[in-house]
This record gives C-alpha cells, sequence and structure tokens, in this order.
C-alpha cells in the first residue's frame, strides 16, 4: 500500500466488508493525475480482481514491469496480459496442494493419532506420509489438516499456549503468516509456532515468542 487502507486494516482485523479476520486486502495506488478522471476511474474498476496469487518473499531477480498502472498522458490503463515474466519463484502463494509440514530435526507436523476430535493434540513426528500429517495451506492462512484447522487454544497469547485441532472457524487463533526466516507467525497472538523445548517425535507444539530459532523453522507443502 501507498499510504494507508481502512477497509485493507478492517479486513485483517474481521471488521471489515469483505471477511477476515486475516483476509489480505491489497490496494494498488493507480496515480492518474492529470489524466481524464473517468478514465482513471474505469481503469480501477478494470484492474480490480476478487482474488489473485500473491508471490511472498520475492528473489531478488524476480521480473518485473515498470509500466505505469494507468498513463495520464495517453489515459491508458495497464494490460496485465501485456507481461509474461512473473511468477519465477518466492514463498508459494496460499491454496498450494497437500502435503507434510517439517520442521525442527526433519520431524514433520502431526495430528496425533489421526483424531478429528476438536482439541486434540498437535505434535511433531517422524514423518510417515499419513493423512495426518497432510496439510493444507488456505487462501485465508489457515493450515488444514483432515478437514480441522491448526488452532491456538482458547486464542490464547501467552507463552507456552498449546496449538492443537479445531474446526475451522476463520478466526484469528487459526490464521498462520509464514515469515522469511522460515517461521509461522499467528498475528492474533504475535508469537510463533514452536516445538516445545526442541522436542522428539511426540512433543506437543505450542506458540512462543519469536526468535527465528530452528525449532520455529517450518518448511510448508
Amino acid at each position: 500500500m501507498e499510504d494507508d487502507c481502512t477497509e485493507c486494516d478492517e479486513d485483517w482485523t474481521g471488521a471489515g466488508p469483505d471477511g477476515g479476520p486475516g483476509l489480505y486486502h491489497i490496494d494498488l495506488w493507480v496515480g492518474g493525475q492529470g489524466g481524464n478522471s473517468n478514465s482513471v476511474i474505469n481503469c480501477e474498476d478494470d484492474l480490480t480482481q476478487d482474488s489473485a496469487s500473491v508471490i511472498f518473499d520475492p528473489p531478488s531477480n524476480e521480473p518485473v514491469d515498470t509500466t505505469p498502472l494507468f498513463n495520464s498522458s495517453t489515459n491508458k490503463c495497464y494490460d496485465p496480459s501485456s507481461f509474461n515474466g512473473g511468477g519465477g519463484g518466492g514463498t508459494p502463494p496460499p491454496g498450494g496442494s497437500a502435503g507434510p509440514i517439517t520442521g525442527y530435526q526433519g520431524l514433520c507436523l502431526d495430528d496425533r493419532s489421526a483424531s478429528t476430535a476438536d482439541f486434540n493434540p498437535i505434535q511433531v513426528y517422524t514423518c510417515n506420509g499419513t493423512s495426518a500429517q497432510s496439510w493444507t495451506v488456505e487462501s485465508n492462512g489457515s493450515l488444514e489438516v483432515l478437514g480441522k484447522c491448526l488452532d491456538v487454544d482458547a486464542a490464547g497469547a501467552a507463552n507456552g499456549t498449546k496449538v492443537d485441532l479445531y474446526d475451522c472457524n476463520g478466526t484469528g487463533a487459526q490464521v498462520w503468516q509464514p515469515q522469511s526466516n522460515g517461521s509461522l507467525l499467528n498475528p492474533n497472538s504475535g508469537k510463533c509456532l514452536d516445538d516445545t523445548g526442541f522436542g522428539g517425535s511426540g512433543t506437543q507444539v505450542q506458540i512462543w515468542s519469536c526468535t527465528g530459532s530452528s525449532n520455529q523453522s517450518w518448511t510448508l507443502p
């Protein structure tokens, strides 16, 4: 965002018109100074999308198109189909295929005993390719396994709050933001998904102050 976007902020907190919490609402500044005002508005409407893929933390060699979104001299709106160089890298956007989430010592994030009961512990466990370790990164920021979501117990924010399984409900307790250092931030608590005490197989995970340590580094599918 060039400045600030009230609806963007509200959609993130869950008080906005488009949903949330944890909804990525991105507004782009098209410029238009000196151009035809109606053409600018039409351009904004033409470029507006209900949803789109976004590359998180793009690499420095990602192609960039410097064409203005709106050319005030010609009143011409940018045509996204004219650019064919993007999408080469970065962190995969939300909504990818299901697969394991791996962490410290190569252990996998695991729904204990493949139970779908609310409050079932989420642990790290030896990777075994089972459905209890097949996670999907959803576009709303949730991580789903067996039709349920990775959830901070009781939407807690204290260090050591356990992470478990719960019905997907779109609340902030179920939003996880991948960070450039591999950590998964829960913005509702301001804490990161943490392999408790650098534990071994069978250790229930928790949230903890983000430290960037190896027990908070996760690889998404």
